[in-house]
């Protein structure tokens, strides 16, 4: 009894943390999309000169290839642990986010998840990763990006299930970055879920934290 009750005072604490943490996000994500492409340009100069000679450029392509295998197999990893500790058969009932496994895979995904969109803007120039899935830069998606990191910090902090979906996708589209086609199907199966419980919590079918939250995941999962 007094490990449960320790257990569900340190979750408190996690979904205090994500609370107390939303205003900070927001501004690093704003900063996030106002730095522009043309600030990482010496990345750039590096990996085209990388290409150029006959020894670099295998340098560049290893680099390449484990960065791009390094983040499939994280997001890989997250995947797994987040259907294995996340799932439930109870759709409207059951709230994941409250179990203590599901939470820590959550944090950790989306701790994880920033932290890459973070590091791309570094390796996709210097790697050349533009034409790569899930990999895009450009200010539309920037602002894609920042979107799904808010929305999903804010989904951890009011406990929302959908949140889940959302950080499945996130991980899911990355993971199958070599598969694009088997990508863009799966991330749609996610899509097509996250509209049907967004109906189902509007039409009070199923219980919510708030209804503005599902509708906010809905916009930022249709952008993955």
């Amino acid at each position: 009894m007094a490990t449960e009750e320790t257990e569900d005072v340190a979750m408190r604490r996690v979904e205090s943390m994500f609370q107390l943490t939303i205003p900070p996000i927001v501004a690093l994500a704003a900063t996030y999309v106002g730095l522009a492409d043309a600030a990482f340009g010496l990345q750039r100069i590096l990996g085209d000169r990388m290409r150029r000679g006959q020894t670099r450029v295998w340098v560049w392509r290893t680099l390449r290839a484990a960065y791009l295998l390094l983040q499939a197999a994280v997001a890989l990893g997250l995947h797994a642990a987040l259907g294995a500790w996340c799932f439930t058969s109870e759709t409207c009932t059951a709230e994941p986010l409250k179990r203590k496994w599901c939470l820590v895979a959550a944090s950790v995904s989306i701790l994880v998840v920033a932290t890459s969109l973070a590091v791309d803007r570094c390796a996709v120039p210097l790697l050349d990763l533009r034409a790569t899935p899930s990999y895009q830069g450009g200010f539309a998606s920037r602002v894609f990006n920042a979107a799904l990191v808010c929305v999903a910090w804010m989904c951890l902090a009011e406990g929302e299930t959908l949140g889940i979906a959302l950080l499945l996708a996130a991980t899911g589209r990355r993971a199958l970055f070599a598969f694009p086609r088997a990508g863009s199907l799966y991330v749609n199966t996610i899509k097509c879920y996250t509209l049907v419980h967004t109906g189902w919590v509007l039409n009070h079918t199923c219980r919510s934290a708030s209804r503005r939250m599902p509708v906010a995941v809905l916009g930022a999962i249709l952008m993955v």
